[in-house]
């Protein structure tokens, strides 16, 4: 038998429900002569337990997993009835699937051979759970498989390689010969705009792709905060933090901590210390306006209710819908040749790309109370009868946020703002 059918028996029994199956099948054996209820090893060679009988793999050995999340399937409705072609795809992927779509929704979502993007499935079951086509019990499965698969990051994650735990070769020679060509372009004073250590920060991080790109960690562990925060001060630069200055004028640092403190220098080392000490202060002393403002806010809201009825009102905010912004406007309702419109989805929204429209708002319901209708709010809020409230707490959440993130380090970026993304 070979590795793959075994999985498609696998699928069929059910085992991918079983964690102790992963450990089994997933991990290289310790013992030659090791023996569990799926697998047992004799000569080197697997032995997997289909049914009550011992059935050897004929394709792997005992040098590499009888299973590896790389290997290709090809399923079929014979595997799982509401497939209505053939689909090849990863091993992987079958498993991340099976769990967070196909398990709890049986067929309801889409089975794609791509990554599967958390964000974009949420996004789905949400839809589907308002227009009732997935059920709260399926969302409930769903969320303990989700914790499930979490738990499977002990077999699959790649958290240490022989790259990621190690500087790019040449790293120190590569950043000296680009600050230079950097000062000859912008003066000896370049680093004291932060718009160079951007520039400088990005070509370091891009000799560190080139490092990196065939390793099995990248743009899995090692992305994000890892790859953009940690990972480029551990071994690229320190670069410059602000600490408590509040002046634009950055002190940049250009080691990085693997070549240890700039113990000789220290207005670079008041700049680490202090990088460290105001995000420490940021988070005890700010944290507690969002607290405070939350507070505030759900005072002056809470006798807010959100009616069942339309105030009539045939005023509104304008907005101009682009296409950064356009989904925001989805499930709001616009004043369209003076009848109310919902935007039901995004397919909606985009339709009002590049067109200025007029959305209901709470700024101008008529209702003669304190209370709201629930054209001026939204079409999921107005459910949710003291939901207004909810809400208004976005603002202490910025504040909270803001105040959170600092103590986990910031990257330093540039972007092209225009007249136009200022006055939106």
């Amino acid at each position: 038998m070979l590795n793959i059918d075994y999985f498609l028996y696998a699928i069929k029994a059910g085992l991918l429900q079983d964690p102790k199956w992963y450990f089994a099948l997933f991990t290289l054996p310790i013992d030659k002569e090791q023996k569990n209820e799926f697998v047992k090893i004799e000569k080197n060679r697997y032995l997997v337990k289909v049914e009550n009988n011992w059935i050897q793999l004929s394709n792997v050995t005992t040098e590499r997993p009888a299973l590896i999340i790389e290997d290709v399937v090809e399923l079929d409705k014979t595997i799982f009835e509401f497939l209505d072609k053939t689909v090849r795809i990863k091993i992987g992927r079958v498993i991340a699937y099976y769990a967070l779509v196909i398990y709890p929704f049986k067929g309801k979502i889409e089975l794609k051979d791509a990554y599967l993007d958390i964000g974009d499935l949420e996004k789905q079951i949400s839809s589907k759970l308002l227009d009732k086509t997935v059920t709260l019990e399926e969302y409930l499965v769903f969320t303990d498989n989700a914790t499930f698969v979490s738990n499977l990051s002990k077999i699959f994650s790649v958290s240490a390689t022989y790259k990621n735990i190690l500087p790019p070769p040449g790293i120190n020679e590569f950043r000296r010969k680009k600050i230079e060509e950097l000062k000859n372009k912008y003066g000896e004073k370049a680093f004291e705009d932060y718009s160079v250590v951007v520039e400088l920060e990005n070509a370091l991080k891009e000799y560190d792709d080139q490092w990196l790109k065939d390793d099995p960690s990248y743009n899995k562990l090692v992305s994000g905060k890892i790859k953009n925060i940690a990972r480029s001060k551990m071994f690229l630069t320190f670069g410059a933090e602000r600490g408590f200055e509040l002046d634009n004028k950055a002190t940049y640092v250009e080691e990085s901590l693997l070549d240890g403190y700039p113990i000789e220098d220290k207005k670079k080392l008041s700049t680490i210390f202090n990088s460290i000490r105001a995000a420490s202060f940021s988070r005890g002393m700010d944290t507690q306006k969002g607290g405070v403002t939350a507070k505030v806010v759900l005072r002056a809201t809470s006798s807010i209710k959100i009616e069942h009825t339309d105030c009539g009102t045939k005023m509104g905010v304008t907005r101009d819908v682009t296409k950064k912004n356009y989904k925001k406007y989805v499930n709001r309702y616009i004043l369209v040749n003076g009848k109310t419109v919902l935007i039901k989805n995004e397919d909606d929204a985009k339709s009002y790309i590049g067109k200025t429209i007029m959305m209901r708002s709470p700024q101008y319901c008529k209702l003669k109370t304190s209370n709201l209708c629930e054209k001026c709010v939204d079409d999921i809020l107005k459910n949710y009868e003291t939901g207004m409230s909810l809400v208004m707490t976005d603002i202490s959440n910025v504040l909270l946020n803001d105040a959170l993130k600092k103590m986990h380090g910031g990257v330093l970026s540039v972007i092209e703002v225009t007249m136009d993304d200022l006055l939106e």
